[in-house]
């Protein structure tokens, strides 16, 4: 969203008609009808660039909730940036790109791999997220012992740890937020 308010979304440029035209044009020759060649070309150049469309959409479209999931978790939008820039990165080099590209096959097969790992990262940092919130706030509540609170402690270093293990973008900042 911008200054405006206008709100920008990404949609990939294929229509699901051209897939009809495939199926009909294949009807009408089943039926005997001769069909004018550039019609038949179109229908065939559709069929053949349908399974790369389908698989942008899914991509456009498992990006768009997983940035869902995280809209409202102010706390770990930093944590996940590099990820997310490196889904913008892709989304922009194929921009450039047109549906006869030679480029088509493996850009849509990289912006696929690029947005599954953004799902797993964010899908992994809710989790540990919602445990490292679960243990903080035990911290209020938990009987005052060294026992106890070294034990919740140490869960808490744990979590940080793997999510330093995961390299997650701007963890000391994150880190410095949850001491305070």
């Amino acid at each position: 969203s911008s200054k405006t308010g206008t709100i920008l979304k990404l949609k990939v440029n294929f229509l699901p008609e051209i897939i009809t035209l495939y199926k009909e044009v294949r009807n009408l020759k089943n039926l005997g009808f001769r069909v004018p060649l550039a019609i038949v070309n179109k229908a065939h150049q559709a069929n053949q660039l349908y399974p790369f469309a389908i698989s942008l959409i899914e991509s456009v479209r498992t990006y768009e909730r997983t940035l869902e999931k995280i809209r409202d978790k102010a706390s770990i939008i930093p944590l996940v940036a590099g990820l997310r820039r490196d889904v913008l990165n892709q989304v922009s080099e194929g921009m450039a790109l047109v549906w006869e590209s030679y480029k088509l096959d493996p850009y849509v097969q990289k912006l696929s791999e690029v947005v599954l790992l953004f799902q797993e990262k964010v899908e992994d940092l809710l989790a540990v997220e919602e445990q490292i919130s679960v243990d903080a706030r035990s911290l209020e509540t938990c009987p005052y012992s060294a026992v106890s609170l070294a034990d919740i402690l140490s869960r808490l270093q744990r979590a940080i740890d793997d999510l330093s293990l995961r390299q997650y973008s701007n963890l000391h900042l994150w880190v410095q937020r949850l001491d305070e």
